[in-house]
């Protein structure tokens, strides 16, 4: 028996191959029509055949999906457990939607998913290779940083050992049972800026917002001048009640003393709010040092201090 030439046993897998991706899709789409009119057995029977056919990519994903989901209406949780581990080994991002699924299948997707992991492996470039691991916004170790972790998409950031945290986060995937390497370059060190052989002072800044102790401040003044105004009204213009009338002078004395305690409270009232607004305006000229800060402008993580050019032409 002569041997099938190479060429020709390559054509023959060829064919076959595209029958056989052919023969899934077909498959594919008779079983998410079969789910959409709920005769969940014959979707799963179309999807479980589909599904090793398919190319690995979307198709596969959705059809491991949905099989799980019509394992779920059958009442199959072991079978829908599976289907879901097989779609998120294909894709380890995906997710469902609890207001598009039932609670008994999302509650199965998300069992699934927990137990699911990865390794995570973070180096850092160049220097001396040691910084801190900032995970999901949590600090996790120290670089070289190695250990096992969900499954999905996750973020990664350094933090020098000063405490801040430098740069953008990097997203990273980790796939089921495998290995995910992250490289990312070694954290800047803080840097001083002099400028003609001196340090600038650091860059100033109210102590209080500007906009806010001005605002009240003003405020502040209306008020006091409001409460000085009518409390001297009151106070320097109340008239004393007549002596020589002795019926009238009784009738009269409680309001002239009403009228006497409101202005000199309206008096020591607006002192008091003057005052406030003295100190509110003299908060808003104080200033204070609050230190340099990163600016992302300059090389090697130089810290900026504000530093103002001008030029004249």
């Amino acid at each position: 028996m002569k041997p099938i030439p190479p060429l020709l046993s390559a054509l023959v897998i060829a064919i076959t191959a595209s029958i056989a991706r052919a023969n899934g899709e077909t498959e594919f789409k008779r079983g998410l029509e079969a789910f959409r009119f709920g005769k969940w057995e014959a979707a799963a029977k179309s999807l479980q055949a589909a599904a090793p056919l398919l190319k690995t990519g979307p198709e596969r994903t959705t059809a491991f999906r949905v099989l799980g989901l019509a394992s779920i209406e059958m009442g199959d949780d072991a079978a829908a457990e599976n289907a879901f581990h097989s779609a998120l080994s294909h894709d380890p991002t995906l997710d469902l939607e609890p207001l598009e699924v039932s609670p008994r299948a999302f509650n199965a997707f998300r069992r699934v998913k927990e137990r699911l992991e990865g390794t995570l492996r973070v180096e850092v470039r160049g220097g001396t290779g040691v910084a801190r691991v900032v995970l999901d916004g949590a600090e996790v170790g120290a670089t070289p940083y190695e250990a096992k972790t969900k499954i999905g998409r996750h973020r990664v950031q350094l933090r020098t050992r000063d405490g801040r945290v430098t740069g953008l986060a990097t997203e990273v995937i980790v796939r089921v049972g495998g290995q995910s390497t992250l490289e990312m370059p070694e954290p800047p060190t803080p840097a001083k800026v002099f400028i003609n052989g001196t340090l600038p002072p650091p860059r100033l800044q109210p102590l209080l917002p500007a906009r806010r102790t001005r605002t009240w401040g003003f405020v502040a003044s209306g008020v006091s001048a409001a409460a000085l105004i009518v409390g001297s009204a009151l106070f320097f213009g109340a008239s004393a009640p007549p002596r020589d009338d002795r019926a009238a002078f009784e009738s009269e004395l409680d309001g002239y003393n009403a009228r006497v305690r409101a202005g000199g409270g309206l008096l020591i009232g607006g002192g008091l709010v003057a005052a406030a607004a003295v100190t509110l305006f003299a908060l808003h000229r104080e200033i204070r040092p609050v230190g340099a800060t990163l600016s992302p402008d300059l090389p090697h993580g130089a810290r900026s201090f504000g530093v103002r050019l001008s030029k004249r032409f």
